[in-house]
């Protein structure tokens, strides 16, 4: 999952310092290829591990936050590229991610990813539990 996140941010970085369509295209057909993984992973981790009387309320924030991004995200892109340049922001974009997914590789609070769903399940039984105005215990 966070080595998709890693292969998109390089293939910014190679946006940013490509003069070429060809190689432009490649690049996208590369993070097109890899970006899915990130995304079917990520929707995944979320059914698995979000208990089913919250899962409609956590996935309508989730798309409520990403699609309020959206515009700010047009605005700053936007706003930058006409300050600094596109190719300038392409790499830009792709530090910051690849920095991000690379943090994430070696930190250890993301080592969850790699154990088995049941002991996330366990974990995530005893949270829900405590969390105010639930009376509910999940099966």
């Amino acid at each position: 999952m966070i080595g998709s996140l890693l292969i998109g941010g390089l293939t910014f970085m190679a946006l940013g310092i490509n003069p070429h369509i060809e190689w432009a295209i490649l690049t996208e057909t590369i993070a097109g290829m890899a970006m899915p993984f990130f995304h079917v992973y990520s929707t995944s981790l979320y059914q698995q591990t979000v208990p089913n009387e919250v899962m409609g309320s956590v996935f309508s924030v989730r798309l409520f936050i990403i699609r309020s991004a959206m515009p700010l995200g047009v605005l700053a892109g936007s706003s930058l590229s006409e300050w600094w340049g596109v190719r300038p922001l392409y790499l830009l974009i792709g530090v910051l991610i690849s920095t991000m997914a690379l943090i994430g590789m070696v930190s250890p609070f993301f080592r969850f990813l790699d154990e088995p769903l049941d002991k996330q399940r366990d974990v995530n039984k005893t949270s829900y539990e405590r969390m105010p105005g639930t009376s509910r215990s999940l099966p």
